[in-house]
């Protein structure tokens, strides 16, 4: 007796099967399936959240550690201003800060230029704290503090 063989049916694989439905179709047999059988329901949960899990939180304070003594451009910045407050107070109309606060400024570019960023960004935030302190009163005395604002933005 000779026995004849039948063919064996083939599945498709389960990428097969999806690949066949639409997204709401996808969805929609998901939530059948895991309101069958709850546990399904925890491992759908653990999957979804995990990629949701907070990232450890860094220590910021190793990002920003300037190096540079800041209070000397402080002390100078706050110089020049008080100089050229009283400059325009005498009634001299030209231009006292343009050139001494550039000059100041190149500092942080030297920065910039070695890759000391941290010194660069200390630097500029400590003269434009100091700038915009005396802003309104500089203007009041007719500084072209305009000119002063680009200045410090394009640094």
């Amino acid at each position: 007796m000779v026995r004849e063989t039948q063919p064996i049916e083939s599945r498709p694989t389960l990428a097969q099967l999806l690949d066949w439905l639409n997204l709401v179709q996808t969805q929609g047999l998901i939530q059948a399936l895991a309101e069958d059988n709850p546990q399904l329901l925890d491992e759908i949960e653990r999957h979804v959240l995990r990629p949701l899990k907070p990232a450890p939180p860094r220590d910021t304070r190793r990002c920003y550690r300037p190096t540079v003594d800041l209070n000397p451009i402080r002390q100078e910045m706050r110089e020049i201003l008080r100089n050229g407050l009283v400059y325009l107070q005498e009634g001299h109309e030209d231009d006292p800060f343009t050139e001494e606060i550039s000059n100041l400024l190149q500092q942080a570019q030297d920065f910039v230029e070695a890759g000391n960023g941290n010194n660069a960004i200390a630097i500029l935030e400590t003269i434009t704290a100091a700038w915009a302190n005396e802003w309104e009163e500089l203007s009041d005395y007719g500084a072209d503090v305009f000119e002063i604002d680009q200045l410090l933005s394009k640094a």
